[in-house]
């Protein structure tokens, strides 16, 4: 029932192919379901060549993170792996790659416009005036009339916080009813190989 995300933002090839080679059976024994990489648009044919080839299943998502410019674009990507175009400014429509958007007031008509090039909306709250942003959220809901999209983010309703508190890791386990144990959701390991539950931008609560 677990679906954590293993989540690596590393400096160069070489050190996600280090970390790999060494930790891949503890990797897959912890029951990952997602890793992420973020990898530089010249270096993705390469990553994917050169990665352990126990990545190349269909038991776990691998998610390559890319600021991409380029509009053409022929990767030949195994059947588990997509790649996450991370500008917004390059809206691609190629099989097998995603496009991520920050989701603002400024930003809402490049959604709607995209609506059906395999977007991911990266809902960005301001936490001191979240009734503003939810409202905003609404209204494009309501523009796009659309019963399924790809949201991004690390929001919870307050009843899937109720039903499921160790999404917010309020929960040990011991009392969950899907059986899910004190992994936590999300772990990210920074450039300096610091690991932490999620990549937060406040560093103090991280």
């Amino acid at each position: 029932m677990e679906n954590a995300t293993l989540e690596l933002n590393l400096v160069q090839l070489d050190d996600y192919y280090t970390i790999l080679d060494s930790n891949i059976e503890q990797i897959l024994s912890q029951n990952f379901k997602r890793i992420i990489f973020h990898i530089s648009e010249m270096e993705i044919t390469e990553f994917i060549n050169n990665s352990n080839t126990r990545l190349k299943n269909n038991e776990m998502l691998i998610m390559i993170y890319s600021f991409i410019n380029s509009s053409n674009i022929n990767i030949n990507l195994p059947d588990n792996f997509i790649v996450v175009n991370t500008n917004e400014n390059n809206i691609l429509n190629i099989d097998g790659f995603y496009n991520s958007v920050n989701f603002t007031e400024q930003t809402r008509n490049l959604i709607i416009s995209n609506i059906d090039k395999n977007l991911i909306i990266e809902p960005k709250i301001n936490v001191n005036n979240i009734s503003v942003e939810m409202e905003n959220l609404n209204k494009l809901f309501n523009e796009l009339n659309i019963n399924e999209i790809n949201l991004g983010g690390f929001m919870l309703s307050s009843f899937i916080m109720r039903e499921h508190p160790c999404n917010a890791y309020l929960c040990n386990g011991w009392n969950c009813h899907k059986k899910i144990s004190g992994l936590p959701k999300h772990i990210y390991i920074n450039k300096e190989m610091s690991v932490y539950p999620h990549d937060l931008f406040y560093e103090s609560l991280a």
